[in-house]
């Protein structure tokens, strides 16, 4: 089942989400930055509610060329939210900008990170 969330403002924010045998996939297609953070932490937490509490979130970020600190700040509250559910929270996919600004920042370490995002999709 795929559903895709649109929020318009200054910014598209696309986010498309689907089920695997292994959790929930999000794809984020586009930056987050300051001007669209809390409506694509809003969309995320939204699609994992109507779903019910998945066992894995997968946070497909192939789509996300920049990243902010106010970006980061929502992947942050995200996993947090995960932990307290006890559900994995994985970020996929990730470019070379927001890696790179999640290993300067030392945050990356407080993320489960995978670049085979296709091994979730069995």
């Amino acid at each position: 089942m795929q559903t895709t969330y649109e929020q318009v403002s200054d910014h598209r924010a696309e986010i498309s989400v689907f089920e695997t045998g292994r959790g929930l996939v999000v794809h984020i297609l586009t930056d987050i930055t300051f001007e669209n953070w809390f409506r694509i932490r809003t969309a995320v937490l939204a699609a994992c509610e109507e779903r019910g509490k998945p066992g894995t979130v997968i946070l497909d970020l192939g789509g996300v060329y920049h990243i902010d600190s106010s970006g980061v700040g929502a992947l942050l509250e995200l996993a947090q939210k995960a932990a307290c559910a006890n559900v994995s929270f994985i970020l996929s996919s990730l470019e070379a900008s927001p890696r790179r600004v999640l290993d300067i920042t030392g945050l990356g370490e407080l993320f489960q990170i995978s670049d085979e995002l296709s091994r979730f999709r069995q």
